[in-house]
């Protein structure tokens, strides 16, 4: 009897050990960037639109900022209404107005500034998260925020009530001095991008770490807004501060992006990086801050699924992630050139400068 009850238990467990070793683990990642969004809503529509079904159910969604925002939005729904999740993402980001995220309080910027916690009142975009989640998430998730206190990327998981969930991806994507910080568990939490991560595929291979036993059963697709393109800057005199800033943020974007991008693949190796999203060109950078403006939001939903469908019928099924490495190896080899050459520069005047002072004094 004994002999009978170990076969059996050793019998299902090889079954339970093939079935996992063919399991596949598919997660998408989401990237920072305020009304950005909207392109990862068109995005997210042409992966829908375009791979077969049981290629875009993923198992795992992560998220930073306006990210986790979009990744709740996306947990709402079970495995096989992907066109819902589509359609439902779709028409949130095609009808969002200023209004719906954030008002001035009564007293304008100056009872923002001074008296609050941040500039703008951001409880309506609270007041929209909860209306939109009603449901605990049907998938796994992972929402990055920053911890105020320690500086930490602290990461929320779908194992809370769906209200505090709410109150984490409004958390996740509070920039600081813009919008209030929220204070979750006893602590002060503002936009996870404050870490320097504004994409998590950390997040998305440590959850499907927990469903598969092999990194090369994770196929991971990443959306970005931002990536490693720096468009030329036209030199006029009449920028304006929050331009000047902008600018400034793209700069730190295009080189830091893809250096964490290489050494993400150069990390897991074996993880199936497929499909790289990003823009085409730069997207709007509106002359003042998280304007939300309906019209350019919806032109961004159109980009999104215009660049992500020539992006998946370019590289096909095995995706173009490949091609994205080698452009940002060579990026790197280019500013690693650089910084070589300097260095030599730097060497030959500091010599230069030696025997010139060596023969001056006659040594």
């Amino acid at each position: 009897m004994n002999k009978l009850l170990f076969l059996s238990v050793f019998l299902i467990a090889l079954f339970a050990q093939g079935v996992l070793a063919g399991q596949k683990c598919r997660a998408l990642a989401l990237q920072a960037g305020g009304d950005l969004g909207s392109f990862e809503a068109g995005a997210y529509k042409a992966l829908v639109d375009n791979l077969p079904a049981e290629e875009v159910q993923y198992d795992v969604y992560t998220g930073i900022s306006i990210g986790s925002i979009n990744t709740l939005g996306l947990s709402q729904f079970p495995k096989g209404q992907e066109k819902e999740q589509a359609a439902w993402l779709i028409n949130l980001w095609s009808n969002l107005k200023r209004t719906d995220v954030y008002k001035n309080y009564s007293g304008g910027i100056v009872q923002g500034l001074l008296y609050e916690r941040g500039i703008f009142d951001s409880s309506p975009a609270l007041k929209l998260l909860k209306s939109q989640v009603i449901r605990a998430p049907q998938r796994k998730i992972s929402m990055g925020t920053c911890n105020l206190r320690t500086g930490d990327l602290v990461r929320y998981f779908e194992n809370h009530p769906t209200d505090f969930l709410a109150e984490a991806a409004l958390a996740s994507g509070s920039m600081p001095t813009f919008f209030p910080y929220s204070t979750l568990d006893d602590n002060i939490y503002v936009d996870g991008g404050t870490t320097g991560t504004l994409i998590d595929f950390h997040a998305a291979i440590q959850r499907c770490r927990e469903t598969v036993t092999s990194d090369s059963d994770i196929i991971l697709d990443l959306i970005y807004v931002q990536f490693a393109s720096l468009d030329f800057w036209s030199s006029d005199k009449k920028k304006k501060t929050f331009e000047v800033y902008q600018r400034s943020q793209a700069i730190q974007s295009y080189s830091t992006t893809y250096k964490l991008l290489l050494e993400a693949l150069d990390l897991y190796p074996d993880v199936n990086f497929r499909y790289i999203i990003k823009p085409s060109k730069a997207l709007f950078m509106p002359k003042l801050p998280f304007l939300f403006d309906n019209k350019q939001m919806n032109q961004m939903i159109q980009q999104g699924i215009t660049d992500a469908t020539n992006i998946i019928k370019s590289s096909g099924a095995n995706g173009n992630a490949r091609e994205v490495y080698e452009e940002s190896v060579k990026l790197m080899q280019k500013e690693n050139a650089f910084y070589q050459g300097s260095q030599t520069n730097k060497t030959e005047k500091m010599l230069h400068a030696y025997n010139k002072i060596k023969n001056s004094l006659n040594l």
